[in-house]
Formats: structure tokens, sequence, C-alpha cells
């Protein structure tokens, strides 16, 4: 990627396969949008689709998740995608387990900053085993803290949520707080113990210290990390509440995106699974163009009526007619028409020709620079 601009301007990254779905399902959902799979040579694949932001502009969205949970798998996913697409902010959604005394179940955790609860030294004393802490914490970035710091959640948006592990589950809180992060699933109610180096940590994950540290590689780019809490890492804990937490830091991060990042270079179309339906007869011709452009499905009708001294060529998608072109049916030196337009900010070029004499007719259909018909 060395001299070329980014085409992508957020990376999500989850740990599981289930809050990637959920990522997923929630953008699908609110921003109308399908994904589209990538893959990174000789690197991990990827989900991306583009989707607008409150300033009605593009922005383009890769999500990934890691193969197996932990730190090492989170630096080792995210470095190639980072080294590859440099991209101006990245994010991590999922679940976390959070201390009861300061949070309930279904609260979302905005992460200032996180650090391995499980570094240091172990040593002897007296009473046992006791560890010796040596603490190195990353953080979010300044400007976006600031910003979650102002944000309001909209709560109407909670509603859109298709699932909650209570009939009425009481409205979430929002906590920007330090997470600690450790190398194993934690029952063991640790809060005490993690607080030590971080007094006011309230939650803990596997991930969230190795996720900030990769950042830091990457001068210029900006992190937030946003996990709903699922359990409280003690004797109780179950998975009652991870699809719920998962789809909501999702909302929460994709509500933060739209309304906090700008566009930057915008994705290079992606047009695949073109299928062409086309009719001519004596009176006219009529085509049905379908493909899909960046994740979201378009149905084209191009058509051509002969009328008594010319002919009017169309194409329009649903109401909207795109194109009208009124030409002859025949011409002694060369004619050409152009007509420009965009569908979803991705720039279209439909153009008519016909030869000299001859009067040979040909159309084409170019979207993004890439041919989906021709006559």
């Amino acid at each position: 990627m060395s001299g070329e601009k980014n085409p992508y301007d957020v990376i999500v990254v989850c740990a599981l396969g289930k809050e990637a779905k959920a990522f997923i399902d929630i953008v699908s959902q609110q921003c109308n949008v399908s994904f589209v799979n990538g893959t990174i040579k000789q690197g991990p694949a990827y989900r991306f689709t583009t989707i607008q932001n409150d300033y009605t502009e593009p922005l383009n969205v890769l999500l990934s998740c890691l193969p197996r949970y932990g730190p090492l798998e989170t630096v080792q996913l995210m470095l190639p995608l980072l080294s590859e697409f440099r991209p101006s902010f990245v994010a991590m959604t999922g679940i976390c387990a959070g201390d009861k005394r300061k949070v309930k179940r279904g609260d979302l955790i905005i992460a200032e900053r996180a650090f391995m609860a499980d570094s240091g030294k172990l040593v002897l004393d007296e009473d046992g085993q006791k560890r010796k802490y040596d603490t190195y914490t990353a953080s979010a970035s300044r400007d976006v803290l600031q910003f979650a710091q102002m944000y309001d959640f909209p709560q109407n948006l909670i509603g859109t949520l298709k699932s909650s592990p209570e009939e009425h589950p009481l409205p979430p809180e929002c906590h920007i707080k330090p997470i600690a992060s450790s190398h194993a699933v934690r029952e063991d109610n640790p809060f005490d113990e993690v607080k030590v180096p971080v007094r006011g940590t309230v939650a803990i994950d596997m991930e969230g210290a190795a996720f900030y540290q990769a950042v830091e590689s990457f001068p210029g780019t900006r992190s937030l990390l946003v996990k709903g809490v699922s359990d409280y890492a003690d004797g109780d804990k179950n998975d009652d509440y991870q699809q719920y937490a998962s789809e909501l830091s999702a909302l929460y991060m994709l509500s933060l995106i739209k309304a906090y990042i700008r566009s930057g270079t915008p994705l290079k179309p992606h047009v695949h699974r073109v299928k062409v339906a086309y009719t001519p007869s004596r009176e006219g011709n009529r085509g049905i163009i379908t493909f899909t452009l960046n994740g979201t499905e378009h149905t084209l009708v191009y058509t051509r009526y002969d009328k008594f001294s010319h002919q009017i060529i169309t194409l329009e998608q649903g109401q909207q007619e795109l194109v009208r072109e009124i030409v002859p049916f025949a011409t002694l030196k060369t004619l050409e028409k152009r007509s420009q337009f965009q569908i979803d900010r991705v720039d279209c070029l439909f153009t008519f020709k016909m030869s000299a004499i001859a009067s040979i007719m040909s159309v084409k259909l170019e979207v993004g620079g890439v041919e989906v018909f021709r006559t």
C-alpha cells in the first residue's frame, strides 16, 4: 500500500465470531447495507461495506475477527490489517466482565485505557504467592475520548435491538473507565486484584490491552474499545447477556462512528454479480441489469422505444430516470452521446454511439469504471 491512499476509513476488530456477527447484523439493520468478503494476500480474511455518516459522507468500513481469542491473536490479526490499509480509526467491540459493585450487566465500558493485569513478577512471601506489578497502560486516542465524554448515545436506538435477556432491561450506563486484560478467562472475581495497579478499573477482558498497544505502532491512527458487560467474572458467570452485550456495543460504536468519523478517500467501487436479461423486439429493446455495488444490490432497466422519426433511450432505477436520450435512426456522421450520474456516490457513465452511414448503434454502461452492460 506504499504511496497509495487509504481505501478504508474504519477498521473494526472483534475477538469472537458471535461479536463480529452482531456487528454485521447491527450495521446491516441500521444502515441497510450488506457486507462483501475480502482477503489480504497471505493475510487475514475480512468483510467490508460502505455506510453513510451523519454528514451524508460515505465511510468505508472493514470488519475482521480473531481466529482464536486472546492478546497474542489480537496483535497477529491487527498488524497486517493496519499495515496494509492504514485506516484513520480502529475500533473493537464485544463483551467483557464487569465489577458488580460498580457496573451492571448490559452496561457499556468505553475503555479510556487498558493494561495486562497478569503481567509482572510472582514471588513467594510469608503468606504464599504475591505479585509484583510491572504495569504498562495503553490508551484510547485523546480526541476520541474527548468526543466520547460529550457524546450522548441515542437511547431510542436501544429499542431497535432484537435481543434482550429480560423483558424490560434497565437502560445501559456508559462508563468511561480503565479495563484490565488477562491471558485467561476469569471466573474468580478478580477485581480487587486488578484494581491494585490501576485504581479505577471496572471491567476485564482478554484483548483490550493488546488492541491499544497494537494501534500505538501506527502514529496518527485513532482508536477506541467499547464492550458490553455480559457477566461479573464470578461463580455465577453465564452466557445469558452475551448476545445483548455484543449487539449493544456494536450499536454504540456504529452510532459514534457515524457522528465522529469524517470521510477519507472513497473506496474503489467493487462491482460484481452482474446479470443482464436482454429482450430485443421490433418495437424496441428492453434490458434488466442487476449488479452488486459495494455490497448493495441494484437493478436498472434499459429501454429503447422506436418512434416514427426517432428513438427514445432511457435508463431507470425504480421510479428515477437516470438517462433519457432522443436519437435518430440514421446519421451521416458519427454520433456519440454520454450521460453521467451516480449510484451510491459512485460515478457511472452511459455511452451511446452510432456509426456514420451504416448507422450501427451501440450502448455501454459503466459503474465505477466497470462495464456492466453493452449492446
